[in-house]
């Protein structure tokens, strides 16, 4: 009798250079991976690479991890054949969220270097639970000893992270060490930044103002980082001098202060028996992106309030980014009315598009059904 062939996943993961450089890189994983298949009747349904990933990680955040549970909630695989256990999860708690997942649709895994871990006999759970607390404490206790040594490295004034905020770079000074200063193509940007925010304490038109004097230079996620990251005025974790500031401490504070009194706090429908009708229903006309719904109690040019919130949609592309030109604002009244206004003809349309595809799909051929049924 024909062995049945089975429909399987590979699953690779390399976290570090190092790991690489042992053996355990991409390559070889899937290279190994793919003759163990073919030498076992195997056809394989597709092959997952998280790179550069923990198997420490939460499984939540790992995308290869999360596109194969994908396949296996729609039963399209039967097996998943990785390397050994550290390349699948070292975290006890994940493993076994992951493996309820797979028992659910009867998915079964091999550790294909290490056929003593399975869960089929007591002898093999107990050899992976073991594996499993090993690995995870091995992992955490690497973590403690680069944690201790990075603030050992700032408590000194090292770097320790390649990427910098935005008005930063690195340079290496004469005596080898490197070193985080302000960054001459981006420093006025940035003291024109706090400049404006002071006097006018606004987010939004400190952004709006830098790009309209030097075009997109800056995102609004460098803004909310420009108002909230210590570095600005000097301090990186304990190290209060660890590089050029900005600001001063208590302008920092300051900035901490303006930011609570700007935030717009909604409150739920429950309170307000308010509800935005057309949230992610009208795109914008010229990027497409869905409008967003704003809110306002009060004129912005007379300072005036409204007798009632005024709602409107806004293309966040156009207020945030600059990638759109659609600057316009959609009053949710004016939409409301306009829908009001057409609905019975939009019905009735609506209507006579499905007694049109009725009559002509119960006698059309199959080939025909399929054209009515794009087209409709």
């Amino acid at each position: 009798m024909q062995e049945k062939i089975q429909r399987c996943a590979i699953y690779i993961r390399v976290s570090t250079a190092e790991q690489a450089m042992h053996g355990k890189s991409l390559e070889a994983q899937t290279e190994y991976l793919t003759n163990y298949a073919h030498q076992h009747n195997m056809v394989i349904v597709g092959v997952f690479a998280d790179e550069g990933k923990t198997a420490r990680k939460n499984f939540k955040d790992r995308k290869a991890i999360k596109a194969l549970l994908k396949l296996v909630k729609e039963d399209a695989i039967d097996i998943i054949i990785f390397w050994k256990m550290d390349r699948w999860f070292r975290n006890v708690s994940d493993f076994y969220k992951v493996q309820d997942i797979l028992d659910a649709h009867q998915v079964k895994w091999i550790a294909t270097a290490e056929p003593n871990m399975n869960l089929d006999t007591r002898e093999g759970r107990l050899n992976l639970n073991i594996m499993l607390s090993i690995n995870q404490n091995e992992t955490d206790t690497t973590s403690e000893r680069i944690r201790f040594v990075n603030e050992a490295s700032v408590r000194q004034g090292k770097v320790v992270s390649g990427a910098q905020p935005f008005g930063f770079m690195i340079t290496i000074l004469e005596d080898g060490k490197k070193s985080v200063v302000k960054d001459p193509a981006t420093e006025s940007i940035v003291e024109e930044f706090f400049n404006y925010y002071f006097v006018h304490q606004s987010k939004r038109g400190a952004f709006v103002y830098l790009c309209n004097k030097y075009g997109p230079v800056i995102t609004m996620r460098q803004v909310e980082k420009l108002c909230n990251n210590t570095m600005y005025y000097g301090r990186y974790r304990d190290n209060y001098n660890y590089c050029p500031a900005y600001i001063t401490e208590e302008q920092y504070n300051q900035l901490q202060e303006i930011n609570k009194r700007n935030i717009k706090l909604y409150m739920s429908y429950e309170e307000t028996g308010e509800i935005y009708l057309f949230t992610g229903l009208i795109p914008c006309p010229i990027c497409g992106r869905p409008l967003s719904a704003n809110r306002t109690t009060k004129n912005s040019h007379t300072g005036k309030p409204f007798k009632r919130a005024y709602r409107y949609y806004r293309c966040q592309n156009w207020i945030y980014k600059k990638t759109c030109t659609y600057s316009k604002l959609a009053n949710e009244a004016t939409i409301e009315k306009y829908l009001l206004d057409h609905i019975e003809e939009a019905k009735r349309q609506y209507l006579d598009e499905v007694i049109i595809y009725n009559s002509i799909s119960e006698k059309a051929p199959v080939e025909k059904r399929k054209m009515i049924k794009k087209n409709y």
